[in-house]
């Protein structure tokens, strides 16, 4: 899950400039906490009243660096622990284009917030099964759905595993890297349309509802 941080953190993030972009970018996308990436921060740059901040525990990828990354699919460190969750929400952004998780979208469809604690709580790998088995009936509905459906699952790790670099993919599929970032590109292309839109958001309404018991 792409986490969310305390609000602290959140107003300790300059806004202005490269690092701040770069932070909530690559926050947004990998999922890592808010509080590795501040560690890059020079002291002078933190709010006043932020809390302390730990040491650097993102592996060595600063923030702009991540964000270079991204033209691949962010840093793909291995050793990052992963599930279906962080995938879908990984992928989720990856389609709107903007840092955003399933329960963002399903406060906008009408979830209350104490409903969709209760999800991130307690039912997250039921919600997360079942919304990327609509998303696999999603994208067989299309003319070369399998191959763009298994590929979008390894790089924004919808299996639970974790996300595989293009080129590792590119190798899987005897394919250039080049390739994979045109198929990547297409692949969510056709799913930003506002019917396949809006197809997910009923996804997603669907296997809350089935996980909330229409709570």
């Amino acid at each position: 899950m792409i986490p969310s941080q305390p609000k602290s953190y959140r107003t300790a993030i300059p806004r202005t400039g490269s690092d701040g972009l770069a932070i909530e970018l690559a926050c947004a996308v990998t999922g890592n906490s808010l509080a590795a990436y501040l560690a890059y921060l020079q002291p002078s740059t933190l709010a006043p009243g932020s809390p302390p901040q730990p040491a650097n525990t993102l592996r060595g990828v600063p923030p702009v660096e991540a964000i270079r990354q991204m033209g691949d699919n962010g840093p793909m460190d291995e050793q990052i622990a992963s599930n279906r969750w962080t995938g879908v929400n990984r992928y989720v952004a990856a389609l709107y284009g903007r840092p955003i998780e399933c329960t963002d979208l399903l406060l906008g469809l009408g979830f209350s917030r104490p409903s969709l604690a209760a999800l991130s709580a307690e039912h997250q790998l039921a919600f997360a099964d079942q919304v990327v088995e609509g998303i696999r009936a999603q994208y067989l509905t299309a003319p070369n759905g399998v191959r763009l459906f298994d590929l979008v699952t390894h790089l924004y790790a919808l299996d639970g595993d974790v996300p595989w670099p293009v080129l590792k993919i590119a190798e899987a599929l005897q394919i250039t890297p080049t390739r994979v970032r045109q198929l990547r590109t297409r692949a969510l292309r056709r799913h930003k349309t506002p019917a396949e839109i809006a197809r997910l958001e009923q996804i997603l309404r669907t296997a809350a509802d089935n996980c909330l018991g229409g709570a």
